[in-house]
């Protein structure tokens, strides 16, 4: 069952690639000022923005929009004493990008079944007669924004496991290329502003590497299976004919997306600062649980059983300072201390580090551009990407090693042995 798991990530890795180019050139027209094919809608509502108008959709992916778009200016201006408007970016990036992105994915959901209503509870009778109620909401426009602008948060406590905001693969394949579709772009916009788009291009390399490795090991990990099941005798093998079955760990998992789409979901989700999903991480085994966490403590630059608890504190707190927001649901956060280290980690884990983007960013505006010379390192080849991603791995690695350590790669070595937690 390991290669039709692996169709779905190599399509979206193919639609990623091709959507990169278009994209981020589109955002480098629009942060630049330059007139689009939106400009005659959009242009009048921009400048009532600017005198005044407030937009609320989509502004926290703005925010880091506008940041991103600050510290490329920062690598390519010179003798410059600003990194233009804040505002203004952040008003260019909503209208022009996260705004019509949004209204072409939630068309695209409701045209798959997503529901969109203000219909609220209604009441049901199910198949088998007895009473039910269904709720209803604006499902379809909130999933494009919790996507688009990876922010994560469900409009059902499900999240994109509830079959009202995620009804079946297709639907699950637009929303991960939604997650996926900004990020990436944004290295062919930082190839376009720095005027090498080979260096975009090394940018996405050392990016999708990263993604890549940590898809297949979650997707591998799952469908190897829990060792303490397989101990008690479960059959866990994929099977098909009147014994049909995904096989691997299904546990926390929508039989309509299997382990696959599941895997690929989680891994990219802590990948990126979402924090939605589709499956349920604590319940994946721990290679898998190590994957997720992983990824949020490498910066988000891309357990089978229960998980300790070492490990679900760990997740928690690395997700509240990655702007991410999932959870291993087995921690109870909502406590006196949990609820005040986590708004701590939360405020320092986002602030932080966007005032030493943009103070990096300013300082690197002010100086002088020295003309590349014969010692000059090349960052568009294939040997800065891989140095690139190098020092991302081992520079986490190195930070988080211990702590993963005492969490999910010991519980994985003692499950082998039959130990429950």
């Amino acid at each position: 069952m390991l290669v039709p798991d692996l169709v779905q990530p190599l399509a979206l890795l193919g639609a990623v690639v091709a959507l990169t180019p278009p994209l981020g050139a589109f955002i480098a027209r629009v942060m630049g000022g330059e007139r689009t094919f939106l400009h005659p809608v959009l242009g009048p509502v921009e400048r009532l923005v600017y005198r005044g108008l407030r937009l609320l959709p989509d502004r926290s992916a703005g925010v880091g929009l506008a940041v991103a778009v600050a510290m490329i200016r920062g690598l390519t201006r010179r003798r410059a004493q600003t990194i233009r408007n804040f505002w203004v970016d952040l008003t260019r990036g909503v209208l022009y990008v996260l705004l019509p992105l949004s209204v072409l994915l939630a068309t695209l959901l409701m045209a798959r079944g997503v529901i969109q209503n203000f219909d609220g509870l209604r009441a049901v009778t199910g198949v088998g007669g007895a009473a039910q109620t269904l709720p209803g909401g604006p499902v379809a426009s909130q999933e494009a924004i919790k996507e688009l602008g990876t922010n994560g948060g469900g409009f059902y406590n499900a999240n994109s496991a509830h079959p009202y905001e995620n009804p079946d693969p297709l639907t699950n394949f637009l929303e991960l290329l939604a997650l996926l579709a900004i990020p990436f772009a944004l290295t062919a916009t930082y190839g376009r502003l720095v005027g090498s788009r080979r260096q975009g291009w090394a940018l996405f390399a050392a990016m999708a590497v990263i993604w890549a490795v940590m898809v297949t090991t979650a997707i591998v990990a799952e469908q190897a299976g829990n060792p303490i099941v397989e101990r008690a005798g479960v059959d866990q093998a994929a099977a098909a004919g009147a014994g049909a079955q995904a096989g691997g760990n299904m546990e926390g998992k929508e039989v309509r997306f299997g382990i696959g789409a599941s895997g690929t979901w989680a891994a990219s989700t802590t990948g990126t600062s979402t924090g939605a999903v589709n499956s349920f991480h604590d319940s994946y085994t721990a290679v898998g649980g190590l994957v997720t966490v992983s990824h949020m403590l490498l910066g988000e630059v891309s357990p089978g059983g229960v998980g300790t608890g070492l490990t679900e504190m760990l997740y928690a707190f690395a997700s509240q300072a990655n702007n991410n927001g999932s959870a291993f649901a087995g921690l109870t956060g909502d406590t006196a201390f949990y609820n005040l280290a986590g708004a701590l980690a939360m405020a320092a884990g986002r602030y932080l580090p966007i005032v030493a983007v943009l103070a990096i960013a300013g300082g690197l505006a002010t100086k002088e551009k020295v003309p590349a010379g014969p010692g000059t390192f090349p960052t568009h080849t294939p040997l800065f990407v891989g140095l690139l991603v190098g020092v991302v791995v081992i520079v986490g690695a190195l930070t988080f090693f211990p702590v993963l350590a005492l969490g999910p790669v010991v519980e994985q070595l003692l499950q082998g042995t039959g130990q429950l937690f």
